[in-house]
This record gives structure tokens, C-alpha cells and sequence, in this order.
């Protein structure tokens, strides 16, 4: 026996010679034995048997356990050992006879029906493999591989729950067992069993720490759980085990990306890429650039990304959104184009069409959000929108069937009750308005500051006071509840205040840079305009539109200051300059907020060219103010901006009598606009005085 061990760790070593002389020398100790102890001929025949098969003479080992056999004919042993001697010769048919003659012969005993099995299993035969593994499993009382092997042959079948009961059965007897547990983990992860999965992982990983797949296994599983806090030290431990691995620094990316710990996610990533590139994780690691507010990086990381793979449907959809970040649309708007090019999704419509819209090209907006709700009609957020857009063009009717659409899906949702809050008012029913405004209120904050103008619009004065006193009670880092206080405050003529108010918002540094810089700067502007400092006004309205070139009313300030200087051509020039920017300045807004921007640029430039002698066409300007707030009345006639539209211009026409009606209808509505009439007549006074 010790040489046959002996020869075992040989052959285990890879030293066959070694290994052959000492099978030799355990044979010829059997064959010697055999000589000088004839009583014990039956275990010698069998030891011998044993010691052939070690030595690969199975020939000879035949021989032996015939004899043993005969010797002894109610044994087992002898015939398994008849089923390995043929087995290693070739002929499986024989040596599945010899194990079921074992079987017969000591029914008790699971090795012949387990050898059976494996037979069985390398014959293509699985259904008689299982029959044979599962008799092997109900005879083994402390041996595990039976079990195991009975797994293995269920999961050939993709049979995964019967797999997994195997392992269970197999870790019942041995719990120690890494593998078993790591292999149950991976069979309860292809059952979508993730909590089971966690757990035979965490065990495989508590009996063998070092074993990559099991690390990888729990990783991922706790990823898939969105328990990244707890999958985070697994990763950890998967790099370190095997840092040459980008997947495995992806997977870590990943984690940390769920973390939002984007510097982290970022550097995993960039491991990740230095093993081996790739177009996914390149796209992924562009978003975490964008949600550090790195751009240019962002953009680069895309590029490089459609570089790997030009047909990369989400490396154009992030390039797309990188470049609307940066206000590059028409390039946003050919990656998105790209994109849906590759697949079609709701998603990059609704972004290409928040594009056109900045663009001012609402036609091609609506038609985007129209086949985002087509694609995804479940969602309520694209009927919102396409409601704000047909609400822009006065298609009003559309509109409210919009927002209530988006309400049978989503009954709380406030920007949606906001948008039939707007519709209501344009239609003159400022109590609907108001009572729609209350409940997006009511379930979000950011609507109160258009709660409180609606009060002032219904004469509710007291009431939108203390809502604004509210405001003013914010956060300073809610910019939009400071603006509406400081638009309030020089709404009611306190400009210091109102001055004041803006010039904190600038200095929290809360202010999105853009188009919100740009219109506190404006207003600043507005405010020093109105106390007679116009070179410091000129200066707030250069700021305005360095912050956002599209700034419309800026533009117009400048011209303002220009005209009351008595500098009739250069105030010309800024108001031409204005008004091809008012698409994109105003673009979703209401049909008749265009219009009133436009009448006053009309307006404005016939002042202008009344100043330079130009009779006719300060004239065709009047008409064409007219001609535009004729439209907005025709498109919402009940409007209170669309008549005060209408006011605007006939007031500018001298037209007193019909101005007088158009603003009354308008006050009628929204009682706040017999203040703007005012303050539009006093500046119109002076910039008609060039003074």
C-alpha cells in the first residue's frame, strides 16, 4: 500500500518514471505476500488487482480481480474493480456490466452506482446519468460527490433549481466546500436569485478569500441588487486579486458610478481603458466628465468612444447632450440625429427636440416630443412637455389634452397642473388658473413664485405678499425663489430693494450660468435704466449678453440707452440686432410673450427712425406692430397678454381710444398689468424724448 500511495504522488508530481518503479515494487510485494500467505489469497488477488491498475497493466489487473472473485463470489469489490480495469481499457459497456454486478452484489455501497453514473454521462446518456447519480446521492450519507456530480448533470440540462438543491445537499455535507459554494452562488445568480447568489458567494469568499471568481461573483450580484455600498469592499478586493483585469476596473467604475463618487468612478475607469479600450466604458466614463462639469473632456471621451465604434448608439446620445451643454446645438442636434439613426428611443427624441427648441425651430420640436409619446406613452414627462410646446403656439386646446393625459399617468404631477394652470390664465379664467397654480404648489415648492402672481393678477395683494415674504425665506441657494421676490419687488416700483435682492443671488454664486445669469443681469441693468444711471445700465446689459448672446431684451436695453443718448442709428442697429435672436430667446414660450417682444422691437425702431428722419418706415415699423399684435389676438383672444399686446401697439400708434380698450380687457384679466401699462408708457415717453 505505501508504494502505491507512493506512486500516486509521483504521477502527481509528473515524475512517471518514478512513479512506474514504484507500482513495480507494490506489485511484486502483492505477488510475494500472495506466495507466503495462501490464507489471504482473496484480499492479496484484490490488493494486486489494484496495484495493476496503478501501474496501467490493466491486462494483468483483470486477471487478479477474476481471481479475487472467484474467491470470494459474493463480494462487490472485486467486480468494481473489474469495472475501472475495463473502463481504462476502453470498453465502457463492460465495465458498466462490472459496476452494476458491484451494485447488485452490495447495494449499500454508492461508489458503483456514482461510476455508473460518470460512464453514463461521457456516453451523451444524462437522463441515465441522473437516475444513476441521484441513487448514488441517496446512499452517500457523508460523501458529497455524489451530489456534485449529480448538480453538474443538472445544470447540463439548464435544470438550475434541481442544480442547486444538488450543491445544497452536497454543503450540507460539507460546508467547507468553496467551490460548491461559489458554483451555487452562479446557479442561484442564472435563477435570478441575487439574494441567494449573495449569499453562497460570501461564503465561498469566508472559506477561500483569494478566489477571483467568487469576489467577482458577489461583486456583481450586489450591483445588481443597487446595493453598491456593500458591493464597493467585494470590488476592491477583485482589483487587488487581479489588477490586470478591465473588467474587473470597469465593474469597480461601475460600483462607484452608483456611489456617485465620480472621481472615483472616473480614475476605475481610466484603469479600466489603459488595459484595454473600449467604446462602452469610454461613453461611461464621458457622462462622469459630464457630471464634473468637464465638457471639453466629455466630448473627447465620446470621440473617442465612436472612434472604437462609429455604430454606437449612446456614445452619439452623450455627445449630443455634451455638446447642448456647451450651447454647440447644431452639432447637439447631429449627434442626436446619430443617435436615433443607430436606435430609436424617446429619450434622445425628447432631448433632440429640447434642442430645436433652444434653436427656436418649435415645429420640429413638437414633431420630436410627438414621436416620444408615441414611443413611451407610459411616460408622463413628454405629454408635459408637448403640452408646453402646443401651449407656445396658442394650440390651447391641445395643450390641456396634453396635461391631462399626463395627469391620468401621473396624478401628482405638478408641471403638468402648472401647464393648465397657464392655459386657464390665457384663456382669461384666472380662477381656474389660480386654483391649478395651488395644487402644483401644493406638490412642489418651485411654484409658488407663480402662485403669488396669479394672486397679484386676481388684485389678491395681501396674499401674494406673504407668499413672497415666504420666498424670501429660502435657501439662498434657490435661485428661482429669489427671483421671484426681486421681480416682485421691481414689479412694485422698490428697486433698491429689488436691486439688492438680484446682486445676492449673483454673489451666492447660485445662479446657473447662461440664460438666469444673463437675466439677473439685465434686470440689474433694468433697474439702473430706471434710476437714470443709463452708462451703468449699458454696462449691466453687456454683461447680460456675454452671459447668453440670445438675450433679446438686453440687446434692446442697449439700444435704449443708445436712443436716449440721442444716438438714433447705433439704438437702429441694436434693435435690428435683436430681433432675429427672438426664436431662440423665446423659443417654448407663449405665442403672445413673442409677440409683445416683438411689437416693442417694432415699436422701439420706428422711435428710432422717426429720430432719423426715416417717416416711412418708423410708419411700416407701427404697421408691422400692429400686424403682430393683431395675430396674438387672433390665435388667443382671450389672453391678458395677447390684449396687452394689442394695447402696446395701438398705444405706440397714438391710437388712445383703442389702446384704452385693448389694456382694459387686459387689466380685466390680470389686474397686475395696470402697473406695466404705466411703467411702458413712462419709458416709451422717454425714449420718445431721446432724453
Amino acid at each position: 500500500l505505501t508504494y502505491q500511495l507512493l506512486a500516486s504522488t509521483y504521477r502527481a508530481l509528473g515524475d512517471e518514471p518514478a512513479a512506474a518503479q514504484a507500482s513495480q515494487q507494490a506489485i511484486a510485494l502483492h505477488q510475494a505476500f500472495l506466495a507466503s500467505q495462501p490464507a489471504d489469497a482473496y484480499e492479496s488477488q484484490l490488493a494486486l488487482g489494484d496495484a495493476y491498475v496503478g501501474a496501467g497493466q490493466y491486462q494483468e489487473a483483470v486477471a487478479a480481480y477474476r481471481a479475487a472473485a472467484s474467491l470470494n463470489p459474493a463480494a462487490g469489490a472485486p467486480h468494481l474493480g473489474l469495472g475501472n480495469a475495463s473502463y481504462w481499457q476502453g470498453d465502457s459497456d463492460q465495465a458498466i456490466a462490472e459496476y452494476r454486478q458491484a451494485a447488485g452484489l452490495t447495494p449499500q455501497d454508492p461508489n458503483p452506482v456514482l461510476l455508473t453514473g460518470l460512464i453514463q454521462a461521457e456516453q451523451g446518456d444524462l437522463a441515465g446519468a441522473i437516475a444513476s447519480q441521484e441513487q448514488a446521492a441517496r446512499l452517500s450519507t457523508c460523501d458529497p460527490a455524489p451530489h456534485l456530480l449529480l448538480g453538474g448533470l443538472y445544470f447540463q440540462q439548464d435544470d438550475y433549481a434541481n442544480a442547486a438543491a444538488a450543491y445544497e445537499d452536497a454543503l450540507a455535507l460539507d460546508p467547507t466546500d468553496a467551490d460548491a459554494w461559489y458554483v451555487l452562488g452562479s446557479l442561484r445568480n442564472q435563477q435570478d436569485d441575487l439574494a441567494g447568489a449573495v449569499e453562497a458567494a460570501r461564503k465561498a469568499v469566508e472559506f477561500e478569500p483569494e478566489m477571483v471568481e467568487a469576489q467577482r461573483l458577489l461583486a456583481l450580484s450586489l450591483f445588481h441588487l443597487g446595493e453598491n455600498e456593500d458591493a464597493l469592499p467585494a470590488a476592491q478586493s477583485l482589483v487587488s486579486l487581479e489588477p490586470q483585469s478591465a473588467a474587473n476596473q470597469s465593474l469597480l467604475g461601475d460600483i462607484y458610478f452608483g456611489l456617485q463618487q465620480w472621481e472615483d468612478a472616473a480614475n476605475a475607469y481610466e484603469a479600466a481603458l489603459a488595459l484595454a479600450d473600449d467604446a462602452s466604458t469610454r461613453t461611461v466614463l464621458g457622462m462622469i466628465r459630464m457630471q464634473l462639469g468637464q465638457m471639453d473632456a466629455a466630448v473627447d471621451q465620446y470621440q473617442a468612444a465612436l472612434a472604437v465604434d462609429p455604430g454606437d448608439g449612446l456614445a452619439w446620445q452623450g455627445l449630443g447632450g455634451a455638446y447642448a451643454q456647451q450651447g454647440q446645438l447644431a452639432e447637439a442636434a447631429n449627434a442626436f440625429e446619430q443617435s436615433l439613426a443607430v436606435a430609436d428611443s424617446a429619450l434622445t427624441r425628447g432631448q433632440l427636440a429640447s434642442v430645436y427648441q433652444q434653436q427656436g425651430e418649435i415645429d420640429n420640436a413638437i414633431a420630436q416630443y410627438e414621436q416620444a409619446v408615441a414611443l413611451d406613452s407610459s411616460q408622463p414627462r413628454w405629454r408635459v412637455r408637448l403640452g408646453g410646446l402646443y401651449a407656445s403656439q396658442g394650440r390651447l386646446a391641445e395643450a390641456e389634452a396634453a396635461f391631462r393625459a399626463a395627469l391620468e399617468g401621473d396624478p401628482e404631477n405638478a408641471e403638468a397642473l402648472a401647464g393648465l394652470a397657464g392655459a386657464a390664465y390665457r384663456q382669461c379664467s384666472v380662477s381656474t388658473a389660480v386654483q391649478s397654480m395651488a395644487a402644483a404648489a401644493a406638490l412642489s415648492p418651485a411654484y409658488r413664485g407663480s402662485l403669488a402672481a396669479f394672486y397679484e393678477a386676481q388684485g389678491r395683494v395681501a396674499d401674494a405678499e406673504a407668499l413672497y415674504t415666504e420666498l424670501g425665506q429660502a435657501p439662498e441657494d434657490d435661485v428661482f425663489a429669489h427671483l421671484a421676490v426681486a421681480d416682485y419687488l421691481f414689479r412694485s416700483g422698490r428697486l433698491d430693494d429689488a436691486a439688492q435682492t438680484y446682486q445676492q443671488i449673483l454673489e451666492a454664486g447660485s445662479a446657473p450660468p447662461g440664460l438666469v445669469t444673463s437675466l439677473v443681469h439685465f434686470a440689474l441693468g433694468q433697474i439702473e435704466y430706471l434710476q437714470e444711471r443709463l452708462f451703468a445700465a449699458g454696462g449691466e446689459f453687456d454683461q447680460a449678453l456675454a452671459a447668453f448672446p440670445a438675450n433679446v431684451d438686453a440687446q434692446a436695453g442697449l439700444g435704449d440707452v443708445a436712443l436716449r443718448a440721442g444716438e438714433a442709428a447705433d439704438a437702429l442697429a441694436a434693435y435690428d440686432a435683436a430681433l432675429p435672436l427672438v426664436p431662440q430667446y423665446m423659443g417654448g414660450l407663449p405665442a403672445e410673450n413673442v409677440a409683445l417682444t416683438n411689437v416693442l422691437l417694432q415699436v422701439r425702431r420706428s422711435l428710432a427712425l422717426a429720430q432719423l428722419g426715416d417717416a416711412a418706415g418708423a410708419a411700416a415699423a407701427l404697421d408691422n406692430a400692429l400686424e403682430l399684435a393683431d395675430g396674438a389676438v387672433a390665435l388667443t383672444p382671450r389672453s391678458p397678454l395677447a390684449q396687452f399686446t394689442l394695447g402696446t401697439a395701438h398705444l405706440a400708434r397714438g391710437e388712445t381710444a383703442e389702446a384704452d380698450a385693448a389694456f382694459a380687457r387686459a387689466s380685466e384679466c390680470d389686474q397686475s398689468l395696470t402697473a406695466t401699462r404705466g411703467r411702458l408708457e413712462a419709458n416709451l415717453a422717454n425714449l420718445q424724448a431721446g432724453e
